[in-house]
């Protein structure tokens, strides 16, 4: 069977092990396995001669995304379960009990056109939950982990790139808590970090790029039509000048 094959009857699941002796589950798909796996079974035969890894970065379910800082990993295991998948295919661990459930009440219309009360419930997890190697400060400002739920799409763009290696990693994280205060975490100091993976995505600007923006004064015309009017009006300019110029000498000759 193909790798693809198997990703079809199979639930993959990393364990991560930490030194700490706390022990963390995150369900991925076949693609993410197999390249944590290339990349450490890189490492493992002592020929690898690139930089070492400071993070091991994955996707899991939900779109989140998971960095674990090596210095603190134990053991990772790359588990396996036949069947699991199809009976609970967006399955999440919560492993620092950050998720918390609500049950509502909501009049809903159903296929008959009736109005009927149904039972909702929805899950809330923090855009991001910031496990680190400090501890929860005396004074209770904060726990750990740390989390975060207000937070702008855009605002960990590139530290893709960092987590693979293509560009230098920056020294802190920063993030805006709940209250609205920027925060500044050393990069160092981070165990694990699981994030939403639209804090990754580029900000939208608010223009799509074959939108372009008209003119001021209400001028019905594009960019291109404006920039073909301005070099239409510079040559007339310049005829005009040269116009002038040769007027002028006729004058001068008349005189003489």
């Amino acid at each position: 069977m193909e790798s693809s094959d198997y990703d079809q009857i199979l639930a993959y699941t990393i364990r991560v092990e930490l030194l700490n002796g706390k022990v963390l589950l995150f369900p991925v798909d076949g693609d993410n396995r197999r390249r944590v796996m290339e990349i450490l079974g890189d490492r493992s035969d002592g020929m690898f001669d690139g930089k070492a890894l400071l993070f091991i970065w994955f996707e899991s379910v939900r779109n989140r995304i998971v960095m674990i800082n090596v210095s603190h990993l134990a053991r990772i295991t790359f588990l396996f379960d036949f069947g699991l998948y199809e009976q609970k295919p967006d399955a999440y661990y919560d492993n620092f009990r950050q998720l918390e459930k609500e049950t509502t009440l909501e009049n809903i219309k159903d296929s008959e056109g009736e109005i009927r009360l149904h039972v909702i419930d929805d899950e809330y997890l923090p855009q991001v939950i910031l496990y680190h190697k400090g501890v929860a400060p005396d004074d209770h400002y904060n726990e750990n982990p740390l989390t975060y739920a207000s937070l702008e799409t855009g605002c960990l763009a590139g530290l893709d790139l960092e987590l693979d290696g293509d560009v230098a990693f920056r020294q802190f994280i920063n993030l805006i808590d709940n209250d609205g205060e920027e925060t500044f975490i050393p990069l160092d100091h981070i165990i694990v970090m699981e994030f939403a993976g639209e804090l990754l995505d580029i900000a939208d600007d608010g223009m799509d790029e074959e939108e372009e923006e008209e003119p001021e004064g209400g001028l019905d015309y594009t960019f291109e039509e404006k920039e073909e009017l301005d070099n239409w009006l510079k040559e007339k300019f310049e005829e005009n000048d040269e116009l002038n110029n040769w007027l002028k000498d006729k004058f001068k000759e008349d005189e003489l």
